[in-house]
């Protein structure tokens, strides 16, 4: 009898040992898919780059309001309008404004819907999309007409004969330079249905 009891328990830990590294195993499998589809979002961040530096005239190209290679002119992301690139950051307002990632009209949403650019590569299994939204209010020019656009400052040169001296009375030589802030969101759906999400912000 105490040999059964014993060989009952010895074959209920050898389960669980074999359960325990089946779930190791496949903790490990997932975390190299995500590693796969975040190293892979760099060639669609490259992309969004490239389209936006190709642009022939950021003015022009702004003002259009469309959404040619996933571009749109403003942040989206203005008060009362909410942008919810993954959606799942966000359980409320409903018509919170969505990407379209699964390409069913963002179905769990009310909102706004923004259509992201697909990028066509060679790796089988492997779906790269990404979206770019200008940091500005609205569309139209940037940084005319009260549409401030987020933009980074920059150092003026210039002469001055109060070197040395510490006046709260005089500014600091920045000024704020042209252009405006752009934020590229790619989502990488990998093997297993993998998804990963990387943000990058760049200055045009």
């Amino acid at each position: 009898m105490f040999a059964l009891i014993a060989l009952t328990a010895l074959s209920l830990a050898a389960l669980a040992l074999v359960r325990s590294s089946e779930t190791a195993t496949l903790i490990l499998g997932n975390l190299g898919f995500r590693q796969e589809a975040t190293a892979v979002a760099e060639q669609a961040t490259e992309a969004a780059i490239t389209y936006i530096r190709n642009a022939t005239s950021a003015d022009a190209n702004d003002s259009s309001g469309t959404a040619p290679n996933g571009y749109y002119a403003s942040s989206h992301d203005q008060n009362p309008e909410i942008v919810d690139v993954t959606g799942q950051q966000y359980s409320t307002p409903a018509n919170r404004t969505m990407v379209d990632w699964e390409g069913n009209n963002c179905a769990s949403g009310s909102g706004l819907c923004l259509l992201p650019a697909t990028l066509t590569t060679g790796f089988a299994g492997i779906e790269q999309k990404y979206i770019i939204l200008r940091l500005c209010p609205v569309v139209g020019a940037a940084n005319t007409g009260g549409n401030m656009c987020s933009r980074p400052p920059t150092a003026t040169g210039g002469d001055t004969n109060t070197k040395g001296n510490l006046g709260y009375g005089k500014g600091g030589r920045l000024s704020l330079t042209s252009g405006a802030y752009y934020r590229i969101v790619v989502r990488v759906k990998s093997s297993r249905d993998t998804t990963s999400f990387t943000e990058t912000i760049v200055h045009q």
